[in-house]
């Protein structure tokens, strides 16, 4: 695939890719929220770092991989292509600039090929590329942090966190559907009204403009939210932002063999985390620090800091499913992995309530899982736990050394035995959260006088 972006000189079959509002040829919605008069000026390089970032997201969501049932992995990767107008050429094309930002994004989507031709000649007001929204970054004086805020369990969490650790929490939101729209709004007046002065919100818009996405995984979309957090921390003066997701999630070991390579979603896995902060410290000049608190926390653990704090109630509210937007009248289609592992997880935390059956569009406790796949999600989810409980970290180490290889540089602080150490407890601690969630499923639902059906997600396990 070949895209030209910001007006680049067209090349045959190749897609434009615009989303200047002057341009009549406009297919991309991008908007960022616009900074009050003392924060308002960031740098050309910041500005094309945002671009750039954009662009990237809605080609990978314009550019379509193999069918699901494409087990091969040169059959599901791409090689991606941009021709891109900035505004510091000498900078972008830097060997190691250019180096790190196309190891970034090749390792969070997946795919076998990102090139770049960054070409001169682009210019827009200060402020072009933001909305009419301000947001003011009052003087208080608590701490500041800024985090990522997905509106799902754990950013929700994170941000609580911070906010009783007496920090003010700048969240940064992606826009994209309305009913995620929804969720991180209602989430963050939940929070405003809770801690008074202390939570501000930050909101941009990033998506395809008048078509229906043929690709879903949005890979690089991690590439779009710390180019955006890195943005702010420019007019804020940090060198560091948060981003909190549990550890069965960001490492994310693969299930199955054709879940390597692109198929296993790496948008927060650590090395990602790492080569981002790499990229920014370049753009800086000096170290950057992405932190990841949850790392060493699994589901369980994550939904119990919600459970026991000071808002339970918005456990419901968070949306985690990748796949909401074929959930109908819910909040969560139910069959991802991404629900199951919250619905299992909700159990084993004893939080069942809070997180109920009313938010999934299909209830895999008492229903039939007709879909293949879906049945395949959640048998891959089973075995691997199961794993975990029976295996010693010597198997541990043999079955996933690439991947704990893979996180030796995000982690470098630790030697490789600490490193397997810390990674294997926390997927043994999994593990044994899913028996226990299993084993709460068993007791509210397996009703000897009443069997389960077959296909239903007990009756499977």
């Amino acid at each position: 695939f070949l895209f030209c972006c910001n007006g680049a000189p067209f090349r045959s079959g190749a897609r434009v890719l615009e989303y200047r509002p002057e341009q009549q040829k406009r297919n991309i919605i991008a908007g960022l929220p616009k900074f009050v008069q003392d924060v308002i000026h960031l740098s050309p390089r910041t500005l094309d770092l945002l671009e750039i970032a954009t662009y990237v997201f809605c080609a990978d969501r314009s550019a379509p991989r193999g069918r699901n049932d494409s087990v091969e992995y040169h059959s599901w990767s791409r090689i991606m292509n941009f021709r891109i107008r900035v505004r510091e050429p000498e900078f972008w094309n830097s060997s190691e600039v250019k180096r790190t930002l196309i190891s970034a994004i090749k390792f969070m989507s997946g795919d076998s090929g990102v090139n770049f031709t960054f070409l001169p000649g682009h210019s827009t007001p200060p402020t072009s590329l933001f909305d009419s929204e301000e947001f003011r970054i009052d003087d208080v004086d608590l701490p500041r942090a800024i985090s990522l805020f997905s509106g799902g369990i754990d950013s929700l969490a994170g941000a609580i966190s911070l906010l009783q650790n007496q920090k003010q929490a700048l969240l940064i939101s992606h826009e994209s559907q309305t009913g995620t729209m929804r969720t991180q709004r209602a989430l963050f007046e939940a929070l405003r009204d809770h801690f008074p002065g202390k939570v501000s919100h930050y909101k941009f818009q990033a998506h395809l403009r008048g078509e229906r996405a043929p690709e879903e995984t949005q890979r690089t979309r991690s590439l779009l939210y710390c180019s955006i957090a890195y943005a702010l921390s420019e007019a804020c003066i940090f060198d560091e932002f948060y981003v909190y997701e549990n550890g069965i999630t960001i490492i994310n070991l693969y299930r199955r063999e054709d879940l390597a390579n692109a198929r296993a979603s790496r948008t927060t896995h650590p090395r990602t985390m790492f080569l981002m902060g790499e990229l920014f410290g370049l753009m800086r000049g000096r170290k950057f620090t992405i932190h990841l608190p949850f790392m060493l926390l699994t589901k369980r653990e994550v939904i119990d800091q919600i459970r026991t704090g000071p808002l339970p109630s918005l456990l419901s509210s968070a949306v985690s499913c990748t796949r909401a937007f074929h959930a109908e009248g819910t909040t969560h289609c139910g069959t991802c992995f991404q629900c199951i592992d919250r619905r299992i997880s909700a159990f084993a935390a004893g939080a069942s309530d809070l997180d109920h059956a009313g938010l999934y569009g299909h209830d895999i406790a008492t229903e039939e899982l007709e879909d293949p796949e879906a049945r395949t999600v959640a048998i891959d989810y089973v075995r691997q736990a199961a794993s975990f409980q029976k295996w010693g970290s010597a198997r541990f180490e043999e079955e996933y050394a690439s991947e704990v290889a893979s996180l030796a540089d995000s982690m470098s602080s630790l030697g490789d035995a600490q490193l397997i150490a810390q990674i294997w407890g926390v997927m043994k601690r999994h593990g044994a959260n899913v028996g226990a969630g299993i084993r709460a499923m068993r007791d509210r639902f397996d009703d000897p006088f009443s069997p389960l059906p077959e296909h239903s997600f007990l009756g499977i396990v």
